[in-house]
């Protein structure tokens, strides 16, 4: 006897579903699928340049140092005679700074000494007065004249602006007593006659020559030695 085709299907399908596990788990989900792809990141954008530093200003130029105040007591005499002058013993080491004698014979002590202008180079001496005032030789005094003595020949010449030219220089005493003076004794007691002498010379010495200048109460003189 055949079975009906439908009572098949429907214990078929009673089987089937009666094989189903009631109380099975959901399947674990893949690691690897549940990862999200990386995001790229963007790339960070590039630092701003540094603003250029503004130029220093240009920096003034240093005034000249002051000169220190004199402590030498004929360059003080000297500075207070004539302010823009000022020893000039530091660039002439080899020279005498200063000296002191009677120049014009009127038994009063008289300064000299080494000078320049200030702001200057040229070379002078300064004569302060023991009576008072002053006198300049060289050191940018232009226009100044004496009388020169040279082989028995007198004749005017223009006093340098610049004695540079000294090899050295000193003070002289004059020979004789007052009025009766013979010319100059020089630091080795030699003696050398000159006419018109009033009182003590200045050596002038440029190395391949001297000379004596002097006041003879009216100008100055230069009288060339010989040597």
């Amino acid at each position: 006897m055949s079975v009906p085709r439908a009572l098949c299907c429907c214990a078929l399908s009673a089987c089937t579903v009666g094989l189903v596990p009631r109380d099975t788990p959901p399947p674990e989900p893949d690691p690897l699928a549940a990862t999200p792809p990386p995001v790229e990141s963007a790339p960070a954008p590039a630092p701003a340049p540094a603003p250029e530093a503004a130029p220093a200003p240009a920096s003034e130029p240093s005034p000249p140092a002051a000169s220190p105040e004199p402590t030498d007591p004929v360059l003080v005499r000297v500075v207070a005679w004539r302010p823009d002058l000022e020893s000039a013993c530091a660039a002439h080491t080899e020279l005498a700074c200063t000296r002191e004698g009677d120049l014009d014979g009127d038994g009063k002590q008289d300064g000299v000494a080494l000078v320049r202008p200030r702001g200057d180079t040229r070379v002078g001496l300064a004569i302060v007065w023991g009576r008072g005032g002053g006198d300049l030789l060289g050191a940018g005094e232009q226009g100044r004249t004496w009388r020169e003595t040279a082989d028995g020949s007198t004749s005017s010449a223009p006093i340098p602006d610049d004695l540079d030219f000294l090899a050295r220089w000193d003070v002289w005493r004059a020979d004789g007593p007052p009025g009766k003076r013979r010319g100059f004794i020089d630091g080795k007691g030699r003696k050398f006659k000159v006419r018109g002498v009033v009182g003590d010379g200045l050596l002038v010495d440029g190395g391949d020559s001297a000379a004596v200048a002097f006041w003879d109460g009216e100008q100055w003189r230069l009288e060339y030695l010989g040597f």
